[in-house]
């Protein structure tokens, strides 16, 4: 079984990477929905960069409908393997509520793995955030950070 599922990674890698080059190219052009086709085959098998790029598409609604729950689904995705940007959106949508309840200590931990993965703008966001909890709330964001870990 595990060799099967080896040999199955093995195909699909490629065409996962052919896939997102061609939606990445459908975007370039402008045809968002292109993009959106080809992305979702990659993102569902793990992408990250697709999957970050598909919640792009559905904070902005370039080709499918403005969907702020779906976006953040797809930067979640991307953000549990370590892709630093769609931490970074990740952290957003939990301190405004967009498309996830609010949540200041989700906030809080996904703009400091952001910020500690180089992402400047990130860090700047989490001490915003940071300025409006109460040292319980900051103890447990920061308790989460270091528990903190990627999965493929």
């Amino acid at each position: 079984m595990k060799r099967l599922l080896a040999l199955l990674v093995l195909i699909w890698s490629p065409l996962a990477g052919a896939d997102y080059a061609e939606g990445l190219a459908a975007y370039e052009r402008g045809d968002y929905a292109a993009a959106h086709r080809e992305w979702l085959a990659p993102a569902g098998q793990g992408h990250a960069q697709a999957q970050y790029r598909l919640g792009a598409l559905y904070e902005s609604g370039l080709g499918v409908a403005r969907d702020f729950s779906e976006a953040s689904k797809w930067y979640r995705r991307a953000a549990r393997q370590g892709h630093t940007v769609a931490q970074h959106m990740v952290g957003l949508t939990y301190a405004y509520g967009l498309g996830v309840p609010q949540d200041v200590i989700a906030a809080h931990m996904w703009l400091d793995l952001a910020a500690a993965n180089g992402d400047i703008n990130a860090g700047r966001a989490r001490d915003s955030v940071a300025a409006g909890m109460s040292a319980q709330q900051l103890a447990d964001a920061r308790r989460r950070t270091r528990a903190w870990q990627a999965t493929p």
